[in-house]
């Protein structure tokens, strides 16, 4: 591939990208397009790259909820901390009050 061709491939993939990102009603005809030249592999490309990343996302916020999920369980066994009985209490000890009781 020469460095124009190589240029007209990253062009044309970003431009790929984008389209497949933003205007899926093109997006079908960049896959029936038939071509062989590095501006429609490119345009291909760029369109396959972006449903990879856009499974791998969906795969990644799966696997994140799952973790919170697990954390939330973990720390549902706190929750009597965040109790409303404890809302509006000072729970420390006041400054301008003595921690040893009078006597």
């Amino acid at each position: 591939m020469t460095k124009e061709e190589e240029k007209q491939y990253n062009e044309a993939f970003n431009l790929g990208y984008r389209i497949a990102e933003n205007h899926p009603e093109i997006e079908e005809l960049i896959t029936k397009a038939n071509g062989d030249s590095p501006i429609f592999d490119g345009l291909r490309d760029g369109q396959q790259q972006y449903i990879y990343d856009l499974d791998r996302d969906k795969e990644l916020d799966s696997e994140r909820s799952k973790e919170q999920e697990k954390l939330d369980k973990k720390t549902n066994r706190l929750t009597w901390l965040n109790d409303d009985r404890l809302k509006g209490r000072d729970i420390a000890p006041s400054k301008d009050k003595d921690i040893e009781p009078e006597i």
